[in-house]
């Protein structure tokens, strides 16, 4: 193949991808690929902390879910897509020796519009919680 259609063929897939049907345009989509990808991460290194594989997924995207919803539909964050790729690429950065349940790069901030760095936060919710759980 040459070096002209493997450089079509790339952009295509590059398109393909990045395009309006990205998991990354949505909240719940960072929500889960940012789960996804410190569990991976996690699962990768023995040495760290284990979670329960059947519960990492939903832990992680439950609380980075439940915490920026809430936060956003506050008004106190907003979601930045755009952010999105950046703070994945930094949690696949994370070693084994940093690597935890919470483990948030400083990249993953800016996904939320604060400062590099910054914890997000999670306002407290009214109610119960999705998941049938209370506030007590």
């Amino acid at each position: 193949m040459s070096a002209v259609k493997r450089s079509v063929m790339l952009g295509l897939a590059v398109l393909t991808v990045g395009g309006c049907g990205s998991p990354l345009s949505s909240f719940d989509g960072f929500c889960d690929a940012f789960a996804g990808a410190l569990c991976a991460k996690l699962v990768a290194c023995p040495g760290a902390p284990q979670p329960l594989a059947a519960e990492c997924m939903p832990d992680l995207s439950g609380s980075v879910c439940f915490c920026g919803m809430n936060a956003i539909a506050n008004g106190e964050e907003k979601y930045h897509s755009e952010k999105a790729q950046a703070c994945l690429d930094a949690v696949n950065q994370l070693t084994c020796s940093t690597v935890s349940m919470d483990s948030v790069p400083a990249a993953c901030s800016l996904v939320y519009g604060l400062p590099s760095g910054a914890m997000p936060h999670c306002p407290p919710m009214v109610g119960p919680y999705p998941d049938g759980g209370g506030t007590d």
